[in-house]
């Protein structure tokens, strides 16, 4: 098999999980058609149930997530910082210990007669916990408020870069993700801030991922908050022009701002 006319190849141990012609051109260009196309064909782990779940509609759930969690308001904010930091907390718990079935319903029925806007307010004014490696309720109110402060330009630039990145974990490497990242008109670096953002945004994703498509399990109402809007599953080739449409209407608008 040879590589199509004008288009570099995919090394060897990439194409085992890429699958997929290559979309960089010998010139160093991206085809960002192909690029879309072979984030379709690739899997996203774990997501399937009833067809395949890919790369390329994965990446559009986390880029939209990111509009969508830029705007919200305060209380929301707050009330969605508590879970994460409860989920992180339960973590915790579950690693020391097991908890029984009486034991978890006990607790979901405590927090039902907690005023969560209240509590939540409380947590996030809250700085890190005794050193603790999972993040306080403020740390992660924190990246919120700056995600929602980000302004059109750069908010736009973060739905970008969110959903270039199953470019790399889809199997191809990064001269690929380098100029797809140029082609969008993104740097190959970004601030720190943007990188906690996006892991948190992407947990919330994998989070929504465990809810809609790999089934319920025991203790998982309890687990990292997911996004809200439900996933339902797409073709291949509609994932594929999804994925395309986000791009464009991402790159469509641009403002001189440099990163």
């Amino acid at each position: 098999m040879t590589a199509a006319r004008g288009r570099t190849a995919v090394p060897m141990l990439q194409a085992l999980s890429w699958g997929a012609e290559s979309p960089l051109g010998r010139s160093g260009e991206v085809d960002i058609e192909a690029l879309a196309h072979g984030l379709a064909r690739s899997d996203y782990p774990g997501g399937r149930r009833r067809q395949p779940y890919t790369r390329a509609q994965h990446a559009v759930v986390v880029s939209e997530a990111v509009e969508t969690l830029a705007g919200l308001r305060l209380p929301e904010r707050r009330v969605l910082a508590m879970h994460a930091w409860l989920a992180e907390v339960r973590d915790a718990e579950l690693r020391d210990k097991k908890r029984t079935r009486v034991q978890e319903s006990n607790k979901r029925l405590a927090l039902r007669t907690i005023d969560l806007e209240a509590l939540a307010d409380v947590l996030a004014r809250t700085s890190r916990w005794d050193n603790s490696v999972a993040p306080a309720a403020a740390a992660v109110d924190e990246s919120l408020k700056l995600l929602g402060g980000l302004g059109a330009e750069y908010g736009r630039r973060l739905s970008l870069y969110a959903l270039l990145a199953e470019t790399v974990l889809a199997g191809l490497g990064t001269a690929v993700a380098e100029a797809a990242l140029k082609a969008a008109g993104l740097g190959r670096e970004a601030p720190e801030s943007w990188v906690h953002i996006l892991r948190f945004v992407r947990r919330m994703a994998d989070a929504a991922v465990r809810r809609d498509l790999q089934g319920p399990t025991f203790g998982e109402e309890n687990s990292f908050p997911a996004i809200k809007k439900r996933i339902e599953l797409l073709e291949p080739d509609r994932a594929a022009q999804r994925w395309l449409a986000r791009y464009r209407a991402l790159i469509t608008v641009r403002e001189k701002v440099k990163i």
